[in-house]
């Protein structure tokens, strides 16, 4: 029988037959082109960031972070150097880096016990509630001087109490730092937090000597308010220009969080300045001088600053530092910066993958329609130059959103990125409104202590009492200002939506005043008479 040769080929059955067949190919095929989407990517997003880089460049911006940073002061000068502020690690904190002023929250021991409401008024270390003289709530002078010495015969048991104590004396005796501070800022002319800006990642840079302002603002006001209560409108005065000092610090710093902070905490002190014109208190030297130290407050200014150093001391050198550093993936993406170990494992496994593969061009095109988006849109939503606000460009900022390329998932990442800061011009925009109504309600009090009554219209004003007479920065116009036939009078910004309603405010029980169709001095329709 004849047999039919064998027509195989000698390799047919080797293993390493699959590199001549499909699968080598499909394998071939798909690294092919992962090598050529990653090197478009890169070289596409490389372009971006130059484009962008020039665009701001002739626009007469820059992203050198050294020109954000303030210049340091000397110690000796420096209200910001005091022991009190300095930062020491927080073993509280998530961040094993946490860096807190513990020295402040030391001194500072009942600050968290400054009651909001009469409900708050709760527990044996609570200080007392000083009423809301905004709604009409009377202050029991008896019943605040009475709980304050409760309190001292408390914490201070071997302390003797001043005889016919006041309840300001009462409450220095308690926060000792408040005379050491008040001492200190006659000696030291200048005030900065000494900030770091070099340290990476920026996301974990300690920011505890600037968001603890805060606190400060509440403890110097709650003795402002007792000083107020015991007619000593000049020793309110004097820690007030405590928190005016270091509100001049937090204005040098070239951060968002930094300007927020800055705003809450000059709105706690104008809490104080409103009560006392509210009830007369201060006469015509204290209405000058808080006229003066008002005045040098430039909020449109600070938030272009703001903004700046946002760009190019935070987003830029976080962007970079995540790419350096793929792991840190969860922290940029998901806005986390708890401990690994407090994550759900789905979250950090996702976004470690997601980090670890996303080519270099994204993070230079993220960097590039972030960096254009507020240096050449943001920032023009104000001017300082002309004291104006425009909400209406707020559209243009967006456009460079609109325009870059991608899918609609990283145009919404990107808007998330982005619109914090462009919202950030709202909150700006409210606290010069409420700086420049103070300082025309200061002016209007020294016309009353003067001629008995309050002006027919802010123009009665010129020049006696300052030529630069603020003019509503959402409009260019003069603030409307109406006298009341009670003797008191309405003073307000036409707000956020450019249009006059009249001082209209909220209805609602609960509501941000920054909301208001208007935006009323004080929050309340004139002044006591």
């Amino acid at each position: 029988m004849n047999t039919a040769p064998d027509q195989s080929s000698p390799d047919e059955d080797s293993p390493w037959k699959w590199l001549t067949g499909g699968w080598a190919k499909g394998i071939f095929a798909a690294v092919l082109a992962a090598v050529v989407f990653y090197v478009e990517e890169d070289w596409r997003g490389a372009m971006a960031w130059q484009e962008a880089q020039a665009e701001i460049a002739a626009a007469g911006e820059s992203l050198d972070p050294a020109k954000f940073i303030p210049p340091t002061i000397p110690d000796e000068e420096n209200f910001g150097a005091l022991p009190i502020f300095k930062l020491e690690s927080d073993p509280s904190g998530y961040n094993p880096k946490n860096l807190s002023p513990l020295a402040m929250n030391r001194a500072l021991v009942h600050v968290d016990q400054i009651p909001s409401s009469k409900d708050e008024e709760t527990g044996s270390s609570f200080l007392p509630y000083l009423g809301n003289w905004q709604k009409g709530e009377p202050t029991d002078l008896p019943a605040i001087q009475k709980r304050l010495t409760e309190l001292c015969r408390t914490d201070l048991p071997i302390t003797p109490l001043p005889a016919n104590a006041t309840p300001a004396q009462l409450f220095e005796l308690l926060c000792p730092a408040l005379a050491d501070l008040r001492a200190a800022n006659q000696t030291y002319p200048l005030c900065r937090f000494n900030e770091d800006y070099t340290s990476e990642p920026p996301p974990l840079r300690p920011l505890g000597g600037v968001v603890a302002q805060i606190k400060m603002a509440k403890v110097l006001s709650y003795e402002e308010r007792l000083a107020l209560l015991d007619k000593q409108p000049g020793l309110a005065l004097d820690d007030m220009n405590i928190d005016w000092k270091i509100d001049s610090g937090l204005r040098k710093e070239p951060l968002l969080i930094s300007g927020l902070v800055s705003i809450g905490v000059v709105a706690i002190q104008l809490g104080v300045v409103t009560e006392g014109l509210a009830e007369h208190d201060w006469n015509d030297r204290h209405l000058a001088q808080l006229d003066t130290d008002l005045g040098k407050i430039d909020r449109l200014r600070e938030f272009q600053n703001c903004v700046r150093g946002e760009v190019a001391l935070f987003m830029i050198p976080t962007v970079d530092y995540t790419g350096e550093h793929r792991t840190f993936g969860p922290d940029l993406f998901f806005f986390d910066l708890s401990p690994v170990s407090m994550r759900p494992p789905w979250v950090n496994f996702f976004s470690k993958c997601a980090s670890g593969i996303i080519p270099n061009g994204w993070f230079d095109d993220y960097k590039a329609t972030y960096a254009k988006t507020h240096l050449l849109g943001t920032i023009k939503m104000v001017d300082p130059a002309s004291r104006r606000v425009f909400p209406e460009k707020e559209a243009h900022a967006l456009r460079y959103i609109e325009d870059a390329k991608g899918t609609s998932y990283w145009r919404d990442f990107l808007t998330s990125s982005v619109t914090p800061t462009i919202h950030g011009v709202r909150p700006f925009a409210y606290a010069q409104v409420q700086v420049d109504e103070a300082r025309i309600a200061c002016r209007l009090e020294r016309y009353r202590l003067a001629h008995g009554a309050y002006p027919d219209s802010l123009t009665a004003l010129i020049p006696d009492y300052g030529a630069d007479l603020p003019r509503d920065v959402m409009n260019g116009e003069p603030y409307h200002y109406k006298p009341m036939k009670d003797g008191t009078y309405l003073l307000y910004s036409v707000g956020w939506d450019q249009i006059d309603d009249g001082g209209k405010q909220s209805e609602a029980q609960y509501h941000s005043p920054i909301d208001d169709p208007d935006w009323v001095w004080g929050n309340h329709p004139g002044t006591k008479k």
